[in-house]
């Protein structure tokens, strides 16, 4: 079936990010920064990522949302390939703003700015694959996916699952979270924080800074990436369900037909 031959490609692809996750190590130029961190700099990032997200989805996803066009179902390959394009656009953009900040020392205060262009890129992606960003339970998933476009080691794989079981439970048993995002939104801004901490001290040194904004680059086309492979996959599930759904009750109806017609 052509759905089952595009789910396995996704999943080849999927893999194939996992295994260099779980590869990842701390580089050396990191291991070389880590020294001079201040010991509260992780705490503002996380802090500053956290304000972020929540001021975003309280206030913000209209304004997001009217910054792209929303195509119907019938335009969705045309809809991808524009969140393709924006994905190229966003991660420039992102590099241009934390490289300009750089180059003037400032680290931190771009976060507000590039956390938009993150959920922007998501927003896209969603809505091509024919998710609705805009709820509750969709606003959980999109955190899950960056925690998990972010996560390294074993922790990497376990990310991946939960997430497909969670979008399993919400597209194929129809659950429904309609709680605040506490957990999942203080996790999102721990990954971002841990995956961007290094650069953005870096970040704040005038002149050497701007090489801060190549971390900014790097998280987009990270979390860009694993939010395709991962609406993707989640759209063919979505589908093959739907047709396992409607052979079942073709079948049903076959047998109550044979039925009718034993007893006649």
């Amino acid at each position: 079936m052509k759905y089952d031959s595009e789910l396995l490609t996704i999943e080849l692809k999927e893999r194939k990010l996992l295994k260099a996750a779980a590869r990842k190590r701390t580089s050396i130029i990191d291991r070389k920064i880590q020294q001079y961190v201040p010991d509260n700099l992780k705490k503002t990032l996380n802090d500053m990522f956290e304000l972020a997200f929540r001021k975003i989805f309280q206030n913000g996803v209209e304004l997001i949302s009217i910054t792209f066009d929303k195509n119907s179902p019938e335009e969705a390959e045309e809809m991808l390939r524009k969140s393709k394009l924006a994905a190229t656009f966003d991660t420039g953009m992102s590099f241009v703003t934390g490289t300009g900040l750089g180059l003037l020392g400032i680290g931190v205060p771009d976060i507000p700015v590039f956390t938009a262009m993150v959920l922007r890129n998501i927003y896209q992606i969603a809505s091509a694959y024919g998710f609705d960003y805009r709820s509750r339970t969709e606003q959980v998933y999109i955190l899950k996916v960056i925690k998990g476009a972010l996560a390294s080691g074993e922790e990497a794989e376990t990310t991946a699952a939960e997430t497909d079981r969670y979008a399993d439970d919400v597209d194929l048993r129809g659950c429904v979270y309609d709680s605040w995002l506490g957990d999942e939104l203080d996790e999102a801004a721990h990954a971002l924080a841990d995956s961007m901490i290094y650069m953005k001290f870096v970040q704040g040194m005038p002149v050497v800074g701007a090489a801060g904004g190549i971390s900014n680059a790097l998280t987009m086309r990270k979390i860009s990436r694993y939010a395709d492979i991962k609406y993707h996959k989640r759209m063919v599930r979505k589908k093959l369900n739907n047709l396992e759904a409607e052979d079942s009750q073709e079948d049903n109806e076959k047998e109550t037909l044979k039925e009718g017609k034993e007893k006649e």
